[in-house]
């Protein structure tokens, strides 16, 4: 595999002895949104707070400053209330809520309808900075393009990096034609980093080496959650997201089988059939497919004759289970994100490799991002990467059949 991946630099100690400065500052537009106060945010505070400082927070609630610490608990008791998707850790959510009072965190809110980063929130960006944009689907670009033309922050994208194929093609080209100045851009599709499949990205040479190419891949996301709150509304919600759950969770498994090196064939048969819960909450048009059932073929120097099956979506009556299954030629491997391991059997169905992994994606994202920055390379989940992403989600949104009621 020709895509070089980033080493576990922070755990051996090789980043810091040759990047010597202070705390990289992060912004994040977004910030009191689901991925930082879950995902991002106590990666940050518990695990990497030797080199991050969250430095200011920018959204698009309604709330223009914050003047006391009663204020602040009560807009996040209605964030946790209505918002969030699992629990909000207490010690992140304390420094939250201090940062945010004694002004070490300074917050600064953005129009809903058309936010723009205003002159103050660019007065405190310094060059070197991380500005992390974790807004809905809708603004990701408009905002991307902000940061790139008024400062030198490095940026990294939430995923989907855009919500139409329109705008996504328009920033290939303006992407194109941009001078980065020595900074990274990198998208934050974060199943890339769990440290199981990272581990398979690493050695994936040796693995097609010893079980030969790459015959068949199975990708399962499917979580057993329904569309009650407001949160899983938005995914699938068109004029917030621009699609639905192929979007926003199918996403991945293109950038896993890009990651690999294989390509989509679009010269092949693609199926893709869209579904929709039968749920009177999602009844309107607007909401798109809730699941999506899709069928591919990739080429690659890695792959023969490669099947791709994906099978993504939220519904409660699912099991939940986020699987990747690649079959190789004498044998296959399976990743389990739930409890981050990577299993190895042979072509008779053996177990001949069983690992565990402990660290959370978003770790490896951000010391991905801290490791490119200090030694000037493209991030592994790139920008370019993110764009021909978020082109395949299109153009097979495009071969889909007429969505289902099921």
């Amino acid at each position: 595999m020709t895509n070089e991946f980033t080493l576990e630099c922070l755990e051996k100690n090789e980043a810091t002895k040759d990047f010597d400065q202070e705390k990289i500052r992060i912004h994040f537009l977004g910030g009191l949104g689901d991925a930082c106060l879950i995902r991002k945010y106590p990666v940050i505070l518990e695990n990497l707070n030797n080199i991050f400082e969250i430095s200011s927070i920018g959204d698009i609630y309604e709330y223009e400053e914050f003047s006391d610490q009663s204020r602040i608990a009560g807009l996040l008791n209605v964030i946790k209330t209505v918002r969030l998707k699992g629990s909000l850790n207490e010690k992140v959510e304390s420094e939250i809520v201090s940062g945010l009072s004694n002004g070490m965190i300074k917050y600064f809110s953005m129009d809903p309808i058309e936010p723009i980063i205003s002159d103050e929130f660019l007065g405190n960006i310094c060059k070197g900075d991380i500005f992390d944009v974790s807004v809905p689907n809708k603004f990701h670009i408009t905002l991307a393009k902000q940061i790139l033309e008024k400062t030198d922050a490095n940026l990294i994208i939430e995923k989907p990096l855009s919500s139409s194929l329109e705008e996504i093609l328009e920033f290939e080209d303006y992407f194109s034609n941009l001078d980065l100045r020595e900074r990274v851009v990198s998208d934050a599709e974060h199943y890339s980093h769990y440290p199981n499949v990272r581990e398979y990205f690493r050695y994936f040479d040796k693995y097609t080496e010893r079980f030969g190419m790459v015959k068949g891949i199975e990708l399962y996301i499917l979580e057993k959650e329904d569309f009650s709150n407001q949160r899983n509304r938005d995914i699938i919600d068109i004029e917030k997201s621009g699609g639905g759950m192929w979007l926003d969770t199918g996403i991945h498994a293109i950038a896993f089988i890009r990651n690999l090196g294989g390509e989509i064939d679009y010269d092949n048969d693609v199926k893709a059939n869209l579904l929709k819960m039968d749920d009177p909450t999602i009844k309107d048009s607007r909401y798109r497919e809730t699941s999506i059932d899709a069928n591919f073929y990739v080429t690659g120097d890695s792959f023969h004759n490669c099947n791709v099956n994906v099978l993504a979506g939220k519904d409660p009556r699912y099991q939940k289970k986020k699987l990747f299954v690649i079959h190789h030629e004498n044998g296959r491997v399976e990743l389990k994100m739930g409890d981050k391991s990577l299993r190895v059997y042979d072509s008779k169905g053996v177990v001949i490799e069983d690992k565990i992994f402990s660290r959370d994606a978003f770790y490896y994202v951000f010391t991905d991002l801290y490791d490119c920055i200090s030694r000037g390379k493209e991030s592994f989940t790139s920008i370019n990467k993110a764009i021909k992403n978020v082109k395949d989600i299109f153009y097979i949104y495009e071969r889909a059949t007429p969505l289902k009621i099921f």
